[in-house]
């Protein structure tokens, strides 16, 4: 038997006797950030600050679980603050300087304060987000975003005393999680254009910063959750079409037919084809993690030895599981073989495994790309909020054609069908964004609204 195929055994926990398998995951690295149980799942149920007080925080090194001792901080507001004898310190502080100033302060410095989620288990998955977020994006190598969450320039007296209160947050120590990206410089270059110009505009960013942040995420999750199990793929970004949150829709419209039920059909595979690559690339063990599309490439570099170990490992599958198959996987059909070990691990995997483990799209959908449109399930929902945010950042600093700033929407995986975009014009009109030079669509601009 092959060495790789020796290895995955033995991370599968294979035991021939009791004819048992353990079916764990992520060998190779991490594909999402989403957890098949429960309590670790990233819920959201106080926001998406803690996931930013995250990505602050690992973009800087430091410690991602640390949380401010606010009795602490209050103690030291105390020693710090000055106030005449008539006024109450304690009261002061009180409204002053609570928990829930500390986190509306409108400072960049003050991201990397922002509470994870007071639970354990809840806060390890928006750990795990947030380091996602981080590498993903590579913002630990953006030098203006960083000096824009490690400056302590002031504007009043109440930030300069919080400020100079705050602790300093501990290095972080030994090495993160390693997760595995696709197509990331597409998602990288796009975010990195958007993030250095919301920048420049500091209080516009603090707002939206999580917003902005969360769409993102979402934005790359979502394609890859339709593309992880594709046979072919091209890197070209899956249209998915969004509805404005205040327009009506019927389940005729591109948002029912090309929007989120698109990804839920996707989810009932996401755990198999997940569990699916790690297995087959560790079969391959090359420092580089392939795709499906491209293990089953006729030119695939990797097929022969692939083909030989894949067929090892189901023979050691077939006798563990009790499998009848007729299949004869040693017949070096490459292409049958992985599709007999997916069907084998759907047969396998539990049902309630399978559901559970994209839950996690699920739960940032919720906080804000989705909204329940009763009988027709949930839709892709853009907000007026997301809208503007995304308008100001494609148009930029000068006045662009409105048919460049749908495209702009579209390189960013928002897509809006001929009504949608005839109610987003209608917003736009309304708030003084349109300038008119003709009725015709390619002399209309949209104003810079940053």
């Amino acid at each position: 038997m092959n060495p790789e195929v020796v290895k995955l055994i033995e991370k599968l926990k294979i035991k021939h006797i009791q004819k048992k398998i353990t079916y764990e995951r992520n060998f190779v690295g991490k594909l999402l950030p989403f957890y098949t149980r429960n309590p670790e799942r990233a819920k959201y149920s106080e926001g998406f600050k803690g996931v930013l007080g995250v990505v602050a925080k690992d973009s800087l090194d430091k410690q991602n679980e640390f949380m401010i001792d606010y009795d602490e901080y209050k103690k030291n507001i105390s020693n710090k603050l000055i106030v005449n004898e008539d006024l109450d310190k304690d009261k002061l502080i009180q409204k002053l300087f609570n928990i829930d100033s500390l986190i509306a302060i409108n400072h960049p410095y003050v991201l990397s304060f922002q509470p994870l989620i007071n639970s354990d288990r809840e806060k390890k998955g928006e750990i795990e987000v947030g380091v996602f977020i981080n590498k993903l994006f590579d913002l630990r190598n953006s030098e203006k975003w960083i000096k824009f969450i490690s400056s302590k320039k002031i504007k009043n007296v109440v930030e300069g005393i919080v400020i100079d209160t705050l602790p300093i947050i501990p290095e972080k120590k030994g090495t993160s999680r390693n997760f595995i990206f696709f197509n990331e410089n597409y998602y990288r270059k796009l975010m990195k254009q958007d993030l250095e110009l919301l920048l420049d505009y500091q209080d516009f960013c603090i707002k939206y910063i999580d917003l902005f942040l969360g769409y993102y995420y979402f934005f790359y999750v979502t394609q890859t959750i339709i593309k992880i199990g594709k046979k072919k793929d091209n890197n070209e970004i899956i249209p998915m079409y969004y509805a404005l949150d205040t327009e009506k829709v019927s389940g005729t419209r591109e948002s029912i037919r090309n929007g989120f039920n698109k990804i839920k059909e996707e989810n009932k595979y996401l755990l198999v084809n997940n569990d699916l690559l790690d297995y087959l690339n560790m079969l391959i063990n090359t420092e580089k993690y392939y795709l499906i599309s491209e293990i089953l490439d006729p030119m695939f570099i990797y097929k022969e030895k692939l083909t030989l170990n894949l067929a090892q490992f189901l023979e050691e599958y077939q006798f563990i599981k009790d499998k009848n198959d007729n299949n004869d996987f040693k017949n070096n059909d490459l292409a049958s073989n992985v599709s007999l070990l997916s069907k084998w691990l759907l047969e396998d995997l539990s049902a309630e495994t399978r559901s559970r483990f994209p839950l996690s799209v699920e739960e940032i959908g919720k906080l804000y790309f989705l909204r329940n449109r009763g009988r027709l399930g949930n839709v892709l929902n853009a907000t007026e909020e997301l809208v503007l945010l995304f308008t100001g950042l494609i148009v930029g600093e000068k006045p662009k054609l409105l048919k460049d700033v749908f495209k702009g929407f579209e390189l960013r995986g928002m897509f809006f069908d001929r009504l949608t975009k005839g109610e987003i014009i209608n917003m736009y009109e309304r708030m003084n964004l349109l300038d008119k030079k003709s009725d015709s669509g390619d002399a209309q601009y949209v104003k810079p609204i940053l």
